[in-house]
């Protein structure tokens, strides 16, 4: 009945998921995460990348 939160309070945070491993880089310093592709900042850059094509 307790919601698990893990040592650091972190538990449900997937930002830093894989998602794809050809993606782009994230602020972590990996690639591919789920935050830099489905963040507002992510989608935004996403949309960026695909005007100047």
């Amino acid at each position: 009945g307790k919601l698990l939160t893990g040592a650091g309070g972190l538990s449900g945070h997937v930002g830093h998921t894989l998602a794809d491993p050809y993606g782009p880089q994230c602020g972590c310093g990996r690639v591919g995460c789920v935050e830099a592709i489905a963040s507002g900042r992510g989608i935004a850059a996403a949309a960026e990348g695909s005007l100047a094509g």
